[in-house]
């Protein structure tokens, strides 16, 4: 049985939608240093039993959008704490953590926005986690040597969950 793909050889028994925060993640990132030259491993989260995960939710159907928002902030542990920008990369993985699939990658920066009207939108991206595969968030930043606070940061992330 693959470990990614579409659902097509699998009976859905429910699906939903869900915006989690980097509480509901297993938090790989925090208090990491930054590398301007590699990708560190902010967040993942592991697919359970019976289950797919996918980043992002809903999508565009005739006109009406009704695609998941998708905001993060990400900032250091400084005593006044400073906005990190850098490349966000979002990845499904297999267990062993050896065949990732990019499903997204751009600047953190099209992610800060506050207003909601203009914030960024995630679909249901179609490529799931299927059982004890990963949905998996890196981030490479623009300047080293700034620790990564989660606690400081705030994120919105869209998923969406079908259980088998």
């Amino acid at each position: 049985m693959p470990l990614f793909g579409a659902r097509t050889n699998n009976k859905v028994n429910q699906k939903y939608t869900q915006t989690t925060t980097f509480a509901q993640w297993q938090q790989n990132g925090d208090g990491k240093v930054t590398d301007n030259t590699d990708y560190i491993k902010l967040i993942q989260m592991k697919t359970p039993a019976q289950s797919m995960l996918c980043f992002g939710t809903g999508g565009i159907v005739n006109g009406v959008d009704d695609r998941g928002v998708m905001q993060m902030i990400l900032k250091d542990n400084a005593s006044t704490p400073v906005t990190l920008n850098g490349v966000l990369r979002l990845y499904v993985t297999n267990a062993a953590f050896l065949d990732k699939r990019v499903i997204f990658e751009d600047r953190l920066e099209r992610l800060q926005s506050s207003d909601i009207q203009s914030a960024f939108r995630l679909a249901e991206t179609g490529l799931y986690a299927k059982e004890d595969s990963y949905l998996v968030m890196e981030f490479k930043a623009d300047v080293s040597g700034k620790t990564i606070s989660l606690a400081n940061s705030s994120a919105l992330i869209p998923i969406t969950t079908l259980i088998l």
